[in-house]
């Protein structure tokens, strides 16, 4: 930039103030002022600036030798920048002030668009399957039927409530469906709490019994002992103490509830137990009446039907039944240990992890659903016991099974 265009002064022509522009020299100025040269190209000569650390006239107002005309620019430039400064903040303030109230409303409306999960569950229109490890036609899917009918109309949006029958493996595979389930409420199962709990205790599967979201007990079958007519046994004293051993009906392998459940009753009461698989209850009945083995353990709406044909010997209750008022229960033997014995009490569980809000909807519904009239009513026409025991009450069933068969676990496992 030529030096005539800055802020400069000269001997020859000065200005009374360094800031202030001085007006193009005249040539013949620029040619004897100190400092000045010549330029190279054509035309006038251009001036260097001198140095800023010798000209410049001191900064402060008022200062010895310097121009009122730079205090005035100095207090000019700062009222500009002050009301600069204020503008901005104004505007940064009024900036701020409109973005917080946008963002205000966007959090508000982002909340309200977010629906609680619990109301969420279930949905209208879907389906919740509950499993079950038996197949159609049992105490325990008629059971389950009833209670899937109840339990739809007492959740919200009343969704379709299915039961799949699930047979095979001992109950292993309704439990794994169950348990390898999304968790999210619509995998629920009925199991038989014995089922539950005698492969992880007697045949180390790797899965705690208590790892399900357990939401009550519907069902505590009635379960008696009867024997074969051509046994020639009519008590349990002829039995008991004797150290004899009966053959009896099983309904599964050697680690099957009923299996297990006849040599706990055998080692309780002082005889042995030889058991013989048939395949399911019926066909074990079917063997008792035609005289093939000693007796067998039932629940009562199997049995009963065809109490004329077989020698009731006792019940796994703790007082007498109405139906069998001549029948002693185990509890009036002297063996209320023998209680937890009933294999068959059918207990409804959801995946492990399903949330608590989830749980705490099927929970409501479960109850409600088990004070229906149409379920209690279904229920007695089918000889059912409708049995009632919550969440916390089906938790300590379950570890009550474990403790009573891991303490006896040695003693179950001998050949």
């Amino acid at each position: 930039m030529p030096c005539w265009k800055r802020r400069w002064r000269t001997r020859t022509r000065s200005c009374r103030c360094w800031r202030t522009r001085s007006k193009r020299p005249a040539e013949a100025d620029l040619a004897s002022a100190p400092g000045l040269s010549p330029g190279r190209r054509r035309g006038p000569a251009r001036a260097r600036c001198p140095p800023r650390a010798q000209e410049r006239p001191p900064r402060r107002t008022g200062a010895p030798g310097a121009s009122p005309a730079c205090g005035r620019a100095r207090r000019n430039r700062q009222e500009r920048r002050s009301g600069s400064v204020n503008l901005k903040l104004d505007n940064l303030k009024t900036s701020l002030a409109g973005g917080a109230a946008g963002l205000t409303l966007t959090l508000a409306l982002g909340v309200a668009a977010v629906p609680a999960a619990a109301a969420d569950f279930p949905e209208a229109g879907s389906t919740i399957t509950i499993v079950i490890p038996n197949s159609p036609g049992g105490s325990t899917d008629t059971s389950a039927r009833l209670f899937a009918d109840a339990l739809s109309k007492n959740l919200p949006n009343q969704p379709n409530v299915v039961v799949q029958n699930r047979t095979g493996g001992n109950g292993m595979i309704a439990l794994n469906d169950i348990m390898r389930a999304d968790p999210d409420g619509y995998t629920l199962g009925i199991l038989e709490a014995t089922s539950v709990v005698l492969p992880p205790v007697l045949e180390g599967r790797d899965y705690d019994p208590l790892s399900l979201e357990w939401i009550a007990q519907i069902n505590n079958p009635l379960y008696l002992a009867v024997a074969s007519k051509a046994s020639g046994l009519t008590s349990v004293e002829q039995m008991a103490g004797t150290g004899e051993t009966f053959v009896q009906a099983s309904t599964g392998g050697r680690l099957d509830g009923s299996t297990l459940g006849a040599r706990m009753t055998g080692m309780a009461m002082g005889f042995d137990v030889n058991p013989i698989p048939h395949d399911g209850a019926s066909e074990a009945l079917l063997a008792v009446i035609r005289g093939d083995v000693d007796w067998m353990q039932g629940t009562f709406p199997t049995i009963y039907a065809q109490i004329d044909d077989v020698v009731p010997l006792f019940t796994y209750t703790s007082e007498r039944i109405p139906n069998l008022p001549d029948v002693p229960s185990v509890a009036e033997l002297g063996h209320e240990e023998l209680l937890k014995l009933n294999g068959l009490q059918l207990v409804l569980g959801a995946t492990p992890g399903t949330p608590d809000d989830v749980m705490a909807t099927l929970n409501a519904a479960a109850e409600a659903a088990f004070m229906d009239e149409t379920f209690q009513e279904g229920m007695v026409k089918a000889n059912q016991n409708a049995e009632w025991l919550d969440a916390g009450e089906t938790r300590e069933l379950i570890q009550a099974k474990i403790d009573l068969f891991s303490a006896a676990r040695d003693e179950l496992l001998e050949e």
